[in-house]
């Protein structure tokens, strides 16, 4: 029990003085500010190549959370969001179209479809963060089932 005794007390006398010697030598913050620094700089990279909500961003675009009483039909729909493609353009800096899907025989279906131009494999934080704003919007737009087509796509 004695030896217990005086074993804890050598461990808190030796803490005490290897904590006295590294305030004396200033080095007791170069370890917490260089953590502090790294740990903020690695957090300002993940907040930069996190997704955002880019339709909700552009102000052309913020028709798409728009609320109506009765849904516009799929020709209306893309009419109301033409200013938003060419602001999407305008962002990205390839040709964004928005249009209505087509079959493969050419016919219009039944869903929205955005055309991302040439230039679109370049444009990948544009196209994640285009994503990203669908899936909030449980990939549609203004009612109608939204699909993303990448590059010079042209029905068979």
């Amino acid at each position: 029990m004695k030896a217990q005794t005086i074993l804890s007390a050598l461990l808190i006398s030796l803490t005490l003085t290897l904590g006295t010697s590294a305030k004396a030598a200033g080095l007791e913050g170069v370890k917490a500010s260089a953590g502090i620094t790294f740990s903020s700089e690695l957090n300002g990279a993940f907040k930069a190549m996190a997704a955002k909500d880019i339709l909700k961003e552009i102000e052309a675009c913020r028709i798409v959370d728009a609320e109506f009483f009765v849904a516009p039909k799929l020709k209306e729909s893309i009419g109301l969001l033409q200013s938003c493609s060419k602001a999407l353009g305008n962002h990205a800096g390839i040709p964004v179209t928005i249009t209505h899907e087509l079959t493969p025989s050419g016919k219009a279906g039944f869903a929205i479809e955005v055309r991302l131009g040439a230039g679109a494999m370049a444009a990948g934080s544009f196209t994640r963060n285009l994503r990203h704003s669908l899936r909030i919007r449980r990939e549609s737009l203004l009612g109608h089932p939204v699909k993303i087509v990448r590059g010079d796509w042209k029905p068979a």
